[in-house]
Formats: C-alpha cells, structure tokens, sequence
C-alpha cells in the first residue's frame, strides 16, 4: 500500500511545485533589470533601425478598453495610469532596460497621444501596455533636449490632465541618468544645464541675481517653452529693468533667426520659438525707428492705433507683410489689441493669412493669450482647422485660461 502512495505523493509535490514556479516565475521576470520584447511591435516604417536607439514611455492601465486615437477635443476618451516608465531599448541586441519609474502624484491621472508624431516618434497599443518610442542617438545634451522640447511640443494642450510638473519630472531624470547622477541642481550656477523639471519652480529673484548673458544662457536652452520665456519677460516688465531686457530680446533675436535650419526640419517644437512675448518686444517694442511693415506693426503692438492706421494709409494696403509674413492683424491678435483687430477686419485684411512659419491671426492670439481678439476672430470666421508648421493644430497653443473660448465657438461653427 505504501508502495503505491509514495509516487502519488511525489506526483503530487510535482505538480505543486510546477504551480507555485507558474505563479512566481511572472513577478520574478517582471523584476529583472533587463525584458527582451518583440521589436516588432514598434511602428518602424520607412525608418533606419540599424543602431539606433528608442526611447519608450509604458503606460500600465487601469481600463485598457479603449485607445485614444488621434486625441482631440472634445477628447474621445480617457485611461488611467497605474505607473509610468522610462525604457531604453536597444535594437541590435532586442534589449529593453528600465531605467527609472515614476508613480502618479495622484488618482485619476489621465493620459493622452497626438496623432502627429513627426520627429521619430512610434507607438503601439497591446494588451493593457502602450508602448511609446522616441528615436534618439544618446547624445548627451541633445538627447535631453530633443526629448524636453518633443514632451512640450507635441503634448502641451494635448494631454488632459497629467501635469506638466511630472512630464518635466520625468525627462529631467530622463538628462540626469544620462549624466549619472541624480541630484539637483545648483542655485547659483544657471549657466549649466538645468533638469527641466525645477524650471518651473525658479524664483524671480534668482533672475535679479543673473547677468544677462546668464540669463541669455538659459533662455536659449529653454527655447522650446515658450512659457518660461514668457515668465522672463513678464519679470523684467515688472522689475523695471528695461534696458536689460532690450539686449537680452535683441539678443535672442540673433539667437532665433539662426534657427531655420530646424524650421526646415518642420520640428514641432520650434513652432513656438519665434512667437513669444519676448521675441515680439525685440522686434517692435523698442525704440528703434522702423520703416514699412514694421512700423505698422511696431505702432500697433504699442497700441498706438491713429498711427498705425496712418501708416497703414501711406501704404495702401491693410495685408501688408514684413520679411516674416507677419500682418497688421497678427500683431494686434497677438498683443490682444482688440479696436485696431476690428478696424483692420473692417477694411478686409484676410483673416486666415499665413505668416512663414505657418502660423495666421487665430494662432497668433492663441500664442498671445488674448481672449478679446480670439473670440473676435472667432466669430468673424476664422479658420479654426488650420495647422502650422510641424502639423500643428491651434489646439496645441492655447493656456488653458482662454482654451474654453475656443471650444465654444468651434463647436458652433461645426454645428
């Protein structure tokens, strides 16, 4: 009898020992530094794989039932992060390693993809994992930079509710694993490299510390965050330090127009470079005397709008353009000149015209935060589908403060 039990009982054994290795093994792989995944499940098309190496973003979510695909408003939808991760994966050896995870700052921390992923960008959607690529060549502090510059370029306005706080969180981990370090950064040396992520967090006293070649220093590595731009100028107007802020626009002036380069390679994210608060007080703010359109143009950003239409007068033509394309009613869209917009509109200036990035009057009071001007080109007729440079919807442009204006009167027109 004993006999015939023995092998039941090492049968049995067996088969729990199998069972507990089925349960265990999953975490076990799922702990390991190193996952080997099916490249592809990447869309790669008409791109060289051959060393490079790819970025990807895991979203572990809470409702994989639907992808949304492409995220516009009034956004089709919504899904919800457990836990976001940063992975390398190298192509030649088919190696995915994690380099860092980050838990969400709180529940119901939503996501969202732009269907215009133009600068190597590549996603896929399998089960409850989206994996998302950046096509980069790890080098150094263009990586960063490239990566910084996509995050906002292309999600800014886009995603819902994730916090920009935490994307910056992330891609400044993104530049210190790449530097081998974690730690911060030093208050009072600007000059270096700064993780994106304590940008935000810059006191306005720490410019008054700065020289402005400091201060040229990291607005030139901040050029793809119009908003921080926006905060440097907004501190010089209130500090009063106007002959300062004049040399540092002018400066950034040069800095801008040796762009075109990037321009050409229609990256989105240098759509927003050239339309800045600070970038438009170099041009017309100032008390260089200007002939043509940029007097036009210089007289309506002052709000000096009997000159202006003056001006306009001599020449004959309320759609004239300077060497940029930028019009009289982009510039009054801009600086939320509202009278001067109204007047211009009255005479027929075109209201959908383009200036050389693209960009038309709707899009110019979009980068303005100008609320009076957009809902008046909104209920003129302006186009509200028109993209710039890059594929860029006007959606992506907005604060959220004045985003609601929009959406009304879209929704209206649609209907």
């Amino acid at each position: 009898m004993d006999k015939n039990i023995k092998p039941n009982r090492a049968f049995l054994h067996l088969l729990m020992g199998a069972l507990i290795c089925l349960v265990l093994l999953p975490s076990c792989w799922r702990g390991l530094p190193h996952r080997v995944i099916n490249t592809s499940m990447l869309k790669t098309d008409g791109v060289e794989r051959e060393g490079k190496v790819y970025f990807l973003l895991r979203y572990r979510l809470k409702k994989p039932d639907k992808m949304i695909y492409p995220l516009l408003p009034p956004y089709p939808g919504k899904q919800y992060i457990e836990q976001l991760y940063l992975y390398s994966l190298s192509l030649e050896d088919n190696r995915l390693e994690q380099l860092c995870s980050l838990t969400p700052p709180r529940k119901g921390w939503s996501y969202g993809i732009s269907n215009d992923a133009k600068i190597g960008t590549y996603w896929e959607f399998h089960n409850d994992t989206l994996y998302f690529a950046y096509q980069s060549n790890w080098t150094g502090e263009e990586f960063a930079y490239d990566l910084y510059n996509f995050a906002h370029g292309q999600c800014e306005g886009v995603i819902s509710d994730i916090g920009r706080s935490t994307m910056d969180s992330l891609l400044g981990l993104g530049w210190s694993l790449y530097e081998g370090r974690l730690q911060g950064y030093r208050i009072d040396s600007l000059t270096h490299f700064l993780p994106f992520e304590q940008w935000n967090l810059i006191s306005p006293l720490t410019f008054s510390k700065l020289s402005v070649s400091e201060l040229k220093t990291v607005l030139v590595k901040g050029i793809g965050d119009r908003f921080f731009i926006d905060r440097i100028f907004e501190y010089f107007l209130e500090t009063g330090r106007p002959k300062e802020l004049r040399r540092l626009a002018d400066d950034f002036l040069k800095y801008y127009r040796q762009l075109e380069g990037y321009r050409q390679r229609s990256y989105v994210p240098y759509l927003l470079e050239g339309r800045t608060k600070l970038l438009l007080h170099a041009m017309y703010g100032g008390d260089k005397v200007l002939d043509g359109p940029d007097e036009v143009n210089q007289l309506i950003y002052q709000h000096k709008n009997h000159e202006a239409m003056a001006a306009l007068e001599e020449l004959d033509n309320v759609n004239t353009a300077n060497a940029n394309g930028t019009t009289p009613l982009m510039v009054a869209a801009f600086v939320n000149n509202e009278p001067m917009a109204k007047l211009l509109l009255e005479k027929q200036a075109h209201i959908d015209a383009n200036d050389s990035m693209g960009c038309t009057a709707l899009m110019y009071s979009a980068l303005g935060d100008a609320p009076n001007t957009l809902e008046l080109l909104l209920i003129g007729g302006a186009n509200t589908d028109m993209q710039c440079i890059g594929n860029t919807h006007i959606v992506m442009l907005f604060k959220s403060h004045i985003r609601w204006i929009y959406h009304r009167y879209a929704k209206r027109n649609i209907e």
